[in-house]
């Protein structure tokens, strides 16, 4: 988790959820928790982008709405935390946005990257 922290607005980064099992479950969860509770990102947002590729969170996102009709969730706290995307396209256009980066029709500036797998 020490990896999405943003110490100043000229930090970039964010947390990519790619499809993966029970291991990876656990840690959306201890993630969406963490932006809840305002420990990731309460200072700087850090946007946390789930890769739903091919539909595969689908049967959890439909969990998650049938839990927010139950109440057991707050309608739309879960959507607010998370950004689902359905291709690469799709999210680095959301990440363009939400850090005010030319998009692709715009002038392009080199842009680094620094990926971080735990």
């Amino acid at each position: 988790m020490d990896a999405a922290v943003r110490s100043s607005c000229s930090d970039r980064t964010a947390v990519v959820a790619l499809p993966g099992g029970i291991g990876t479950l656990d840690e959306m969860f201890e993630i969406l928790t963490l932006i809840q509770l305002q420990r990731i990102g309460s200072e700087l947002p850090v946007p946390f982008l789930v890769m739903n590729y091919d539909s595969y969170y689908q049967k959890l996102l439909d969990f998650l709405g049938d839990c927010e009709n139950w109440g057991t969730v707050s309608k739309g706290e879960v959507a607010s935390l998370w950004k689902i995307c359905e291709n690469n396209s799709e999210a680095l256009a959301y990440l363009a946005d939400f850090y005010g980066l030319p998009s692709s029709g715009e002038e392009r500036h080199e842009v680094s990257l620094h990926v971080q797998i735990e």
